[in-house]
């Protein structure tokens, strides 16, 4: 088909079909930058060490935790103690989740509200201990941390 033969049919096309063009061609503008971007940059989606304080060879390992709407998978995590990243992923399909960190037999340390968000995360740099974390409005969702000493 010549270029002037297929503008003559887009002309042909009433509001509708318009609009259909127009949305194929964005979805295939947006799936070519994409590609692009992963094909200029191959360390895309890959795992990245996080900058931190102190040496240049000081690692933080991530520790991710998917919220269902269950509760927490998984439901207990046993680490050194120390610094690391604690990542959530709320995958429960609900918009605001308030998280209260408290330490076995102590008051709590922290009180964290997210709304609208999918993902968060915290650096946690927490001497040995039981920990729990949980969600206000869920009482039977509740992630054990056990971190031992190193």
């Amino acid at each position: 088909m010549k270029f002037s033969h297929l503008i003559n049919f887009i002309r042909s096309l009433s509001l509708p079909g318009h609009a259909i063009i127009l949305l194929f061609a964005l979805a295939l503008t947006v799936t070519g930058y994409s590609a692009l971007a992963r094909y200029s940059n191959p360390e895309a989606g890959k795992a990245t060490e996080i900058p931190q304080r102190g040496s240049p060879q000081e690692n933080v390992e991530v520790e991710l935790v998917s919220i269902r709407p269950t509760g927490f998978a998984p439901e207990e995590i046993v680490r050194p103690s120390g610094r690391f990243l604690l990542a959530l992923d709320n995958q429960s399909g609900l918009r605001q989740l308030i998280f209260r960190l408290e330490r076995e037999g102590s008051p709590r340390v922290a009180e964290i509200r997210v709304g609208r968000k999918t993902e968060f995360s915290r650096i946690l740099d927490l001497p040995a201990g039981v920990y729990f974390v949980r969600e206000v409005n869920h009482p039977d969702w509740i992630l054990r941390l056990r971190l031992t000493s190193r």
